[in-house]
């Protein structure tokens, strides 16, 4: 056994906390009552915390010649509980489809895209 290992009865603490008895308590609720209702306190300047907001984003790529590249003027046809339905449209110029605006762990569906002749194999990969 080591000097910091003490096994055996502890002492108590110098200083015990001091509990109310029983009898203390009817009069110790009257007293918090009546400070806690003084005129003195101020408005209340803190509201409740605005809503999380939050997003959801994609790209599509595909493989050409061995290298990936994004899929340009796609249409993705989306139902998002917050929004309803919602279309998204890749473009050279941004390549993601995003919907903000959106409640944290909500789901969502695909429901079509503008490409329907052409077969899609969807992998993910979350960041």
């Amino acid at each position: 056994m080591s000097a910091g290992n003490v096994s055996g009865p502890q002492a108590p603490p110098p200083n015990p906390p001091q509990l109310a008895s029983p009898g203390q308590l009817a009069s110790m609720n009257q007293s918090a009552q009546q400070s806690g209702a003084t005129s003195t306190a101020g408005p209340i300047s803190q509201g409740c915390p605005a809503p999380k907001i939050s997003w959801f984003s994609l790209t599509v790529m595909q493989t050409v010649a061995g290298a990936e590249q994004a899929v340009e003027g796609l249409t993705l046809n989306c139902q998002l509980p917050d929004l309803g339905p919602a279309n998204g449209v890749t473009s050279s110029a941004s390549p993601g489809i995003r919907f903000d605006n959106l409640t944290p762990g909500g789901t969502g569906d695909v429901l079509g895209t503008s490409h329907d002749n052409v077969v899609w194999e969807v992998t993910t990969d979350i960041s």
